[in-house]
């Protein structure tokens, strides 16, 4: 790979750079921390089918890196809310505001104790299910979440196969717990 990536002659104004500026116009980095970064990942991680070339395996790797970001920006926005102080002054005089009662708290913190006994039991049969909870949990996807688990992409998704298989067994429980719910 190494051998390779010289050959390419990265440099300014090299095809790979402005395909990067392409990718990085609308990420808060630019586009040779982009390479770079992709540059990183394919020395160290990644194995490159034959049937590519270097340039083309950059490119899949920076449009990866992009389109991760680009969704991690897009969910942060979705998440906050603007609003003007004045504003939110005004609507708190005008009340309609429904407050959750201590009863639904403590029935809100029942159902969630029960659902994290329910993803623990399915963690213990096997430390490779363990893993994959983990780095589920952490956001991984991919390549990152293979390689947390320290397994190979098909074998990620054969792991991630058995663990859907096992968390079907046990899903009747899981609505039963949800169904007991008492919000009135």
């Amino acid at each position: 790979m190494r051998a390779e990536l010289q050959r390419l002659k990265l440099g300014k104004n090299c095809p790979s750079e402005r395909i990067a500026s392409l990718f990085s116009a609308r990420l808060p980095f630019e586009g040779r921390d982009l390479l770079h970064e992709a540059v990183c990942r394919a020395l160290t991680s990644r194995q490159c089918r034959e049937a590519i070339t270097v340039g083309q395996f950059l490119n899949g790797i920076m449009r990866s890196i992009a389109s991760t970001a680009k969704r991690a920006a897009d969910a942060r926005d979705a998440q906050e809310v603007f609003m003007p102080k004045e504003e939110v002054a005004e609507r708190l005089g005008l009340g309609g505001y429904h407050v959750i009662s201590a009863e639904q708290e403590l029935e809100n913190e029942r159902v969630r104790e029960s659902l994290a006994e329910k993803i623990a039991q399915l963690a213990v049969k096997s430390e490779r299910h363990a893993r994959l909870i983990d780095g589920i949990g952490h956001n991984l996807r991919g390549q990152q979440l293979a390689e947390f688990v320290d397994v190979t992409q098909e074998e990620l998704a054969t792991l991630r196969r058995s663990l859907k298989r096992e968390a079907q067994r046990i899903w009747p429980e899981v609505v039963g717990i949800i169904a007991s719910t008492d919000y009135k």
